[in-house]
């Protein structure tokens, strides 16, 4: 479970095949499929634009979106800057596979998906200990972020919308007596028969880098 952003060059091709299996399918059904919406170039720079030009497709990650530019299909974040390799690759996977809403139930661990038991010890270290470490230095903070991103629920639980049609929920448990902090990442049980495991992976661990990121910059 290399970070995929550490190996850019590697992993070109595959983004490339990946934006081509996207860009083959219909892109209304994608959006049907994915929850991501089409919209004229016109309506990105809000100005005329002439006949027949170029769309785009936007896709809500979290907090903020990313812009697939039509026909082209390159991606950027809304200040035009190119996603990382990772963000790229899970986004463009995800719009090729999504098949409707995922209901935040029936939820898991990383290492109860299908085929995910190997890699389950890795997450844990590189998504989820992380998280758990600044839950016990930055508890309030932690907690206040997770408010503003997703959705509180009950019993240290809070739901996130990673993509529209694919949810984690994360809970957060501060340390209490001879208990330590802990976070744990759930997933919908069906997301693991639907995306890739190695996907699925990366989605959790930049969940836990943008709690880790917001936090630290004083978002809330």
């Amino acid at each position: 479970m290399t970070p995929l952003s550490s190996r850019p060059d590697r992993y070109a091709p595959i983004v490339a095949e990946a934006r081509r299996q996207v860009l083959a399918l219909s892109l209304e059904q994608v959006c049907a499929a994915s929850g991501a919406r089409l919209a004229s170039a016109s309506a990105v720079r809000a100005q005329p634009s002439p006949a027949g030009a170029a769309a785009a497709l936007h896709l809500p990650v979290l907090d903020r979106e990313l812009r697939m530019q039509l026909p082209e299909g390159e991606l950027a974040w809304p200040d035009g800057t190119a996603p990382g390799t990772d963000y790229a690759l899970v986004s463009l996977h995800y719009l090729a596979r999504a098949a409707g809403p995922l209901a935040p139930e029936s939820l898991v661990r990383y290492g109860g998906l299908p085929g995910a038991a190997a890699y389950a010890g890795a997450f844990e270290a590189r998504a989820e200990q992380p998280l758990a470490a600044l839950l016990d230095q930055e508890s309030a903070r932690l907690t206040e972020t997770a408010d503003a991103l997703g959705t509180r629920r009950v019993d240290g639980l809070w739901g996130f919308r990673f993509f529209p049609y694919l949810p984690l929920v994360v809970r957060l448990a501060p340390a209490e007596g001879p208990l330590p902090s802990a976070c744990v990442i759930l997933f919908p049980r069906r997301a693991g028969y639907l995306h890739h495991v190695e996907d699925l992976a990366v989605v959790g661990q930049l969940l836990a880098g943008r709690l880790l990121e917001l936090t630290a910059a004083g978002f809330h």
